[in-house]
């Protein structure tokens, strides 16, 4: 067994070790030889055993991804893995499935980060701080956290992470996902963080970087989430991503609550149109008589929507109309149609969409391929639906009054 471990390791690019017994020990205490090509690593830990504090087959000088989970019956939390050391060489860290008792606090996970300064992209989960908390940053610590090569940032977190994001600097970044489970089944019910107004604070320095968003809409104000993604000029990508759960719906009054989460009206407020620019006010003295005016001149237009540059819409809030949410092709036509003509009429003002993702809960399947198929061969939009095998029994009230019996019929 030694033999076939030293010959076939060193020549590995990609390992996924489960760590279960009896390799678990043994990969830990192989030389770093062993381990010359290893590019990625994928490692489910369930030891509960001490172990060398950076085992050599974390040492590879090629070791670029690391992908760490806890099994079922391990206990241990990452800030306890001891492996997350100096590592000067790693770009990609993603740390999944961790539940809240086992998630990195807040200044455990910025010392991870800390200490992975080549890092490119982090997923990981993160236990922020309880509401009741008011945990403040001093000015000295903000920004005490540079990640200069960070361009993707995926957080999965519990409760309040505004401390963390006043400690991070991401001056490149390009992508974010900020997602939460403030219903899991061992925290008390309270309101999560909306965090992304406290990125859009916090960050001000990055704002024009970010191309892609990606969050749970939820809970959030919408009034709040409009304000939030006109700082967002550059946006390209953005992605409505349904709760982890469907316990994030749990909130008391929700149902009632009609200003958070999605409204429709965000797709009429991302549809481009030109209108007539404000005038200028003009002084009294130099006001002239009918007679005097000079001939007129045409209309100065300026161009009115969020994120004009976005060319990718992705709606995955397949319970929306928990919220009154939902889509129709009342918004979605004139979206699509505008986007098209005016990316022709002003490419340096609009880009064109290429593609959207719908739900099939929010619209029928057919009746919105059949609707849009003019910008599907012609324009080369790409049009995806989420749900194609969500049965009709799924289909709230709601939407079967909206569509009505016919609505599923035909290309």
């Amino acid at each position: 067994m030694s033999f076939s471990y030293t010959v076939v390791l060193p020549r590995v690019k990609c390992l996924h070790w489960s760590g279960l017994p009896p390799t678990d020990g043994y990969l830990l205490r192989l030389p770093v030889e062993c381990f010359a090509s290893l590019e990625g690593l994928k490692a489910e830990w369930s030891i509960e055993d001490a172990f060398p504090p950076k085992p050599p087959i974390f040492l590879s000088p090629n070791l670029k991804n690391i992908e760490m989970k806890p099994s079922d019956s391990s206990s241990r939390s990452p800030s306890s893995w001891g492996m997350l050391q100096r590592f000067e060489h790693i770009t990609r860290l993603l740390l999944s499935n961790i539940d809240y008792e086992r998630a990195f606090d807040i200044p455990s996970l910025a010392t991870a980060l800390k200490l992975c300064p080549m890092l490119e992209e982090v997923h990981s989960t993160v236990r922020g701080d309880r509401p009741s908390a008011g945990v403040m940053v001093p000015s000295k610590e903000k920004h005490s956290v540079p990640l200069l090569h960070l361009q993707s940032l995926s957080l999965y977190y519990y409760h309040k992470i505004e401390r963390l994001l006043q400690l991070l600097y991401v001056p490149v970044l390009t992508e974010l996902a900020l997602q939460d489970d403030r219903n899991h089944d061992n925290l008390p019910l309270i309101l999560p963080s909306t965090s992304l107004a406290g990125f859009v604070e916090f960050d001000e320095y990055c704002l024009h970087n970010i191309v892609k968003l990606d969050i749970v809409l939820i809970d959030y104000q919408y009034q709040d989430f409009v304000e939030c993604i006109k700082q967002l000029p550059n946006l390209r990508h953005l992605v409505i991503a349904k709760p982890t759960s469907d316990s994030s719906y749990g909130y008391q009054q929700r149902e009632e609550d009609r200003s958070h989460g999605f409204k429709e009206d965000l797709l009429v407020r991302l549809t481009p149109r030109m209108v007539p620019a404000e005038a200028t006010s003009s002084n009294s003295s130099e006001a002239q008589s009918a007679s005097d005016d000079p001939p007129s001149r045409p209309t100065a237009m300026r161009l009115e929507c969020l994120c004009p540059f976005l060319e990718r819409f992705d709606f995955l809030e397949r319970r929306n109309y928990v919220n009154n949410g939902h889509l129709t092709l009342r918004t979605v036509i004139p979206f699509v149609s505008a986007k098209w003509e005016m990316s022709k009429d002003h490419p340096h003002l609009v880009s064109k969409l290429k593609h959207l993702t719908l739900p099939t809960r929010t619209l029928p399947n057919k009746n919105v391929k059949k609707a849009l198929k003019e910008w599907r061969v012609h324009a080369g939009l790409v049009l995806e639906i989420a749900y194609p095998y969500l049965k009709a029994s799924q289909k709230s009230e709601q939407y079967e009054g909206m569509w009505g019996e016919g609505s599923d019929s035909g290309y």
